[in-house]
This record gives C-alpha cells, sequence and structure tokens, in this order.
C-alpha cells in the first residue's frame, strides 16, 4: 500500500531498506566528531572559519561550507563576548536634565538611589521644605511603593 503511495518497487524499498549508510554520512560522523573536539577544547569560542583552519592545519582538507553545516547540525556555536556600548546621545540627553532632590531625609538610615534622584530611607520621615522647616511624615511618599517594586 506504501509502495503504491509513493510510487517505489516493493524490491526498491527492501534494498533501500537493508543498505547500510553512505559513505558520505560516515564520513561526516568522523569529522563532526574532530569538529565537536576542537570546538569543546577551545571552550566554545572557535566558529566554524577557526575550526576549519584547525583542520586544515591538522591535516585533514575540507570545506568551509561543509564545517559550518556539519556545526549548524549538531548546534554548535561560537560564544562571542559580550560588550556593552551606550547608545549615542544617551549621556547628552541624561547630562542636560538636572537631578531634581525632593529634600527627603531620614533620621537613621540614608540610602540613595543614584538613577532618579529619590532617596529611599526608613520612617520616620523628615521631609524639609525649601524654607528650611523640617516636618514629620507619617506614611512614605507614593514612590515608596514603586522602588520596592523594583
Amino acid at each position: 500500500m506504501m509502495c503504491r503511495l509513493y510510487g517505489v518497487t516493493r524490491a526498491g524499498y527492501y534494498a533501500w531498506k537493508c543498505r547500510g549508510q553512505s559513505q558520505r554520512r560516515l564520513a561526516d560522523e568522523t569529522l563532526g566528531q574532530k569538529i565537536e573536539t576542537i570546538h569543546r577544547k577551545s571552550r566554545c569560542l572557535y566558529g566554524s572559519p577557526r575550526v576549519h583552519d584547525q583542520l586544515r592545519k591538522s591535516g585533514i582538507r575540507v570545506g568551509r561550507k561543509r564545517v559550518e553545516r556539519l556545526m549548524r547540525s549538531r548546534g554548535l556555536k561560537a560564544r562571542c563576548a559580550r560588550i556593552y556600548r551606550l547608545k549615542p546621545g544617551v549621556k547628552k540627553f541624561f547630562d542636560s536634565i538636572p537631578n531634581h532632590s525632593y529634600g527627603i531625609v531620614c533620621q537613621w538610615e540614608r540610602k540613595s538611589v543614584p538613577v532618579t534622584g529619590i532617596e529611599k530611607c526608613t520612617t520616620p520621615w523628615e521631609r524639609t521644605s525649601q524654607s528650611g522647616e523640617a516636618e514629620i511624615v507619617e506614611s512614605p511618599p507614593f514612590w515608596e511603593s514603586c522602588l520596592a517594586k523594583a
């Protein structure tokens, strides 16, 4: 039934089923193992160009695209170092904004959050007005809940 569906003869199907793996597939298996050992020895830093160079230096003649295909099929990728780069204009933007201090001072402990300029303290809260008078605040400011979530 399946042979008729795919349009092959029964003799052709059984010949295919009894046939072993091709020479190319066997060569790919041994080459893939060598590629894995080179990749592992490099602590997963080498990609296909460097692996290809290592194979060439060890005397194995193989194409770069074949190395790429075998690395892709085995899930081998080069580990790359992530470099943090500041996007252009970000420093200029934040330099133009003044760092507003909201005048929140705590009697016991003072923790400052550098990004926003808002200071986080433990209770009791003491707020200084612009005139310099100090007053005790019963509940923490509204942004305290936002900072606790972050």
